[in-house]
């Protein structure tokens, strides 16, 4: 619990206030963690940052202690369902270390299940995904399946160039760069939403195409195939790691000097009869306002 206060406020005073304890206690607290596995869990520099290991083991903690919350509120006779939520929780990482009172456990994505899919047939109760529904017609496409959408986050991408091509030899991507390039989707499951999303996102006027990779869709597949010609578009974090295994590719988190942004959404049944999804959405909104706002 101390460290999911700790990671709350990603700074020991603040942590400590709340959790009725010195600073010195809780810096100590987190060293003997640190100590006891083996690995750092925060960067201490001028600005305290999580080590990738660290968010890991924030997300593990989560789990186990909403896993703790859900069986005691059945122990205690209530009926109160957790959130099942479908998502990667290191991007919602500090909403969810902002969530009290309100019970949620991850569910595994699977292969070929869309949002649509994953909610109607009840596997899950909220799903975190780029937002495809800034495109009219996969809006209504979630309207008329009852599903109604939250703004989160804005995340960070970029394109992914292998070294080949001419374009990983220049200092900066523009908008004419792009035109008529070959774009790799991983899997076949969200081709359509991926391919029209990425069409509005970088430019509906540049005829890109888009192709199939015939791997599974993670991410992590994509240490291993050959992208020929093809660009790929994805989280500029997770390409980051790529460039970093990968000495054939380069990265650009940039077009016209603009920041490539993607917008994301939490996505569930508008009718969904568990109350703690409304009660987390509500404070999703609230959340993600107040953030917004101060940008």
């Amino acid at each position: 619990m101390e460290y999911i206060v700790f990671a709350k406020h990603l700074n020991f005073s603040r942590a400590a206030a709340e959790l009725n304890m010195t600073q010195s206690t809780l810096s100590k607290h987190i060293a003997a963690i640190e100590g006891e596995l083996g690995f750092d869990v925060v960067s201490r520099g001028r600005q305290l940052a999580f080590t990738e290991q660290g968010k890991e083991l924030l997300a593990s903690a989560q789990k186990v202690v909403q896993l703790y919350d859900s069986e005691i509120a059945l122990i205690k006779g209530n009926d109160s369902r957790p959130v099942k939520l479908r998502c990667d929780g290191n991007f919602l990482m500090p909403f969810l270390a902002s969530l009290h009172n309100v019970p949620f456990t991850f569910i595994e994505a699977i292969s070929g299940e869309s949002t649509i899919t994953a909610l109607q047939k009840g596997r899950a109760d909220i799903d975190f995904n780029l937002d495809i529904s800034i495109n009219p017609s996969f809006g209504k496409k979630m309207t008329d399946s009852g599903i109604a959408v939250a703004p989160c986050l804005d995340l960070e991408m970029g394109i992914l160039v292998p070294k080949e091509s001419e374009l990983a030899a220049k200092p900066s991507l523009v908008h004419e760069d792009l035109r008529g390039r070959s774009f790799t989707i991983l899997g076949g499951a969200y081709f359509d939403d991926l391919s029209v999303f990425q069409q509005l996102l970088l430019g509906e006027d540049l005829a890109l195409e888009f192709t199939i990779a015939s791997v599974d869709g993670n991410i992590a597949n994509l240490n291993f195939i050959d992208m020929g010609s093809s660009l790929f578009f994805f989280e500029k974090a997770a390409l980051e790691a790529i460039c970093r295994q990968r000495n054939d590719v380069v990265m650009f988190d940039s077009v016209d000097g603009v920041s490539l942004k993607a917008p994301t959404a939490l996505f569930y049944l508008a009718e969904n009869s568990n109350r703690n999804v409304r009660i987390f959405i509500d404070h999703a909104r609230t959340y993600y306002a107040s953030t917004a706002a101060l940008r």
